[in-house]
C-alpha cells in the first residue's frame, strides 16, 4: 500500500489536478485574448441633385439621416429603431449641402440590410421622417437593393441620390 504522505505520491497527486486546472483556464481564456474583429462599416455619399439650390425651405428640414433597416419594408422609423431593426446616427448630417460622405458602423454582424434609405426629419419628433432616397443598384426606388454584412466587412460607395422633385413612395 502506498503512503499518501510520502512526498513522491503527494506531488504526483497534486500535479495532475493542477495541470488539468491550468489547461482549462488557458483554454477558456483563449477566446478573451483574441482581438475583436475589425468593425463592419457601410459608407458612401449622399448626393443632392441640383446641389444646395434644390433643397426645400429650411422650415421643412430638421435633420438628415441614413437609416439601414434589417426588414424589407419597416412599419415605422421609430418602431424599427426601438426594436433593434435599424442602424442610424441620432445626429443629423449637414443640411443644405451639395453632397456629404456618411459612415455607419454595424455592431452586430453578420446581418442582412434589406432597406437602406436617406430620411429627412421634418420637425422635432424623431418619428417625423420622410424617405428622400432609397439605395438601389438599379437606381429604381421600387427595387431596393439589399446588402449582407459579415464581421469585419467594409462597404464603400453605397451612394444615395436625392432628387427633392422626385421623392420615393413613403414606406411609413
Amino acid at each position: 500500500m502506498k503512503n499518501i504522505l510520502s512526498p513522491k505520491f503527494f506531488s504526483i497527486s497534486l500535479a495532475v489536478p493542477l495541470l488539468i486546472f491550468l489547461f482549462i483556464m488557458l483554454h477558456s481564456c483563449e477566446s478573451e485574448l483574441k482581438p475583436p474583429p475589425p468593425p463592419s462599416v457601410v459608407s458612401g455619399k449622399i448626393i443632392y441633385k441640383g446641389g444646395v439650390n434644390a433643397w426645400p425651405d429650411s422650415s421643412e428640414v430638421y435633420a438628415i439621416r441614413v437609416a439601414l433597416f434589417k426588414t424589407e419594408k419597416p412599419d415605422g422609423f421609430f418602431e424599427a429603431v426601438i426594436n433593434g431593426e435599424a442602424y442610424f446616427n441620432f445626429l443629423s448630417y449637414p443640411l443644405f449641402v451639395d453632397e456629404f460622405e456618411y459612415s455607419i458602423e454595424i455592431l452586430d454582424p453578420p446581418v442582412e440590410l434589406n432597406y437602406m434609405v436617406v430620411s429627412m426629419q421634418y420637425n422635432e419628433i424623431l418619428d417625423s421622417q420622410r424617405v428622400i432616397s432609397i439605395y438601389s443598384k438599379s437606381n429604381n426606388f421600387d427595387e431596393p437593393s439589399s446588402l449582407f454584412v459579415n464581421p469585419g466587412t467594409t462597404f464603400t460607395n453605397i451612394d444615395f441620390y436625392v432628387d427633392f422633385d422626385n421623392l420615393p413612395n413613403q414606406p411609413f
